[in-house]
């Protein structure tokens, strides 16, 4: 294993043991073992959400060379996301099942959908929720076949009705639903990335290309494996890469693409002027799980760098973290050179779904809400810092 200073010795070691158990590379040691720093590796296993991935590994190891407690709670972690595993596929199959008798098209955007075509069988991808993308005119039709199941709108808090669809769908990507009685989430995308212009995939377009991935007596339809790479690069770089498990992901996609097909995916992001974001992720993922490159001097790869070194996703939006909060904007505006989309993300930052009810907003009104979106950010913004209270940015959803 190549040691790196980048971010710790134990992130290193992490990422080690999120390789597959064939990659050449890896080394399931005792020799291993006798080096980690064990509660470091368990805090940074979980924040990363790989902890059950890191508990198939450890099955190379002498149980002797790890000492008992973590043992004991990365096999716990294991057993525990396998069932969560589940009641998530039981719930999607219920609800993908409503969703095509209702008519709506449907796509699985994580998941099972990366899991089953993926990973190894002794692997476990950990995950939250549930993300299914449908085309931004199913939403409500959508939202109340959920209801219909027992599930509870979630985000928003208020009820999402034909005056205020516009403006809902504007602010934010999608809205979570709970199935209540398997304590299943639901996230139901109508656009791919909370800022427009990121991604802009038509659905139609994406739906008639779909592969799908059978779970039960159901086959659920899923990106084709190119498109599913693009759409977790664009998801891994919105946010920074500040989770290992995203990479992971990629990391075994792109093990199993055949040859040529990887090449093809950079054509494609160029042609679409997301050229900037393969660049960064693909310098990021041979850094992690192949020669050990170096990331370069841009700033972009300088903020994934921090991002990935911090153990908490929150920023504290208030005038004491001000630059920080300029570092994450100004690193999302280079994601794509293209006006429209720095724009968006500039009304992005200043919208908040919370002022749909509050002030009535309706997609009539909505030009002018995002003129005065930067005084309504800095109202929040001071009134946040001599609150003192932390909040979540746009960069702290669910993912």
């Amino acid at each position: 294993m190549t040691e790196t200073p980048f971010p710790s010795r134990s992130f290193s070691q992490l990422v080690h043991l999120t390789r597959e158990a064939d990659d050449e590379r890896f080394t399931g040691s005792n020799e291993l073992a006798a080096s980690i720093d064990w509660p470091a590796l368990t805090k940074l296993a979980q924040y990363h959400r790989v902890d059950s991935l890191v508990a198939g590994r450890l099955a190379g190891i002498a149980p002797e060379s790890v000492p008992k407690a973590s043992g004991a709670y990365f096999q716990k972690q294991r057993s525990g996301a396998a069932k969560k595993i589940l009641a998530r596929e039981a719930s999607l199959v219920k609800v993908s099942k409503t969703l095509q008798g209702a008519d709506i098209d449907h796509i699985l955007l994580k998941g099972a959908a990366v899991a089953d075509r993926f990973y190894l069988k002794d692997d476990i991808r950990q995950s939250i929720d549930v993300d299914i993308w449908i085309a931004p005119d199913k939403l409500l039709p959508a939202i109340d076949a959920l209801k219909a199941l027992n599930h509870r709108l979630l985000v928003p808090e208020f009820d999402i009705t034909t005056k205020n669809l516009s403006a809902v769908q504007r602010i934010v990507n999608a809205a979570s639903l709970a199935d209540m009685k398997l304590k299943v989430h639901h996230d139901v995308h109508w656009r791919l990335n909370d800022v427009p212009g990121l991604l802009d995939w038509d659905f139609e377009t994406l739906r008639a290309r779909t592969d799908t991935i059978r779970l039960g007596d159901t086959s659920v339809p899923v990106f084709a494996p190119e498109d599913q790479l693009i759409y977790l690069y664009t998801h891994g770089a919105k946010h920074a890469w500040f989770r290992l498990k995203w990479m992971a992901d990629i990391y075994r996609i792109r093990k199993r693409l055949p040859e040529g097909a990887h090449a093809a995916v950079q054509q494609r992001m160029k042609e679409t002027g997301l050229d900037a974001v393969f660049r960064t992720a693909n310098q990021l993922h041979n850094f992690l799980y192949a020669e050990g490159h170096p990331l370069g001097t841009a700033s972009s790869q300088k903020y994934v760098q921090f991002r990935l070194s911090q153990t908490s996703k929150e920023t504290e939006l208030n005038l004491g973290n001000f630059k920080a909060i300029l570092a994450q904007i100004k690193y999302r505006l280079g994601l794509r050179e293209s006006l429209k989309y720095r724009l968006s993300t500039l009304a992005h930052y200043c919208a908040n779904l919370n002022d749909v009810p509050r002030l009535r907003l309706s997609g009539g009104f909505f030009g002018a809400y995002i003129i005065a979106g930067p005084v309504l950010g800095l109202f929040r913004l001071l009134k946040r810092s001599l609150d003192r209270k932390p909040v979540q940015t746009h960069e702290s959803a669910n993912s």
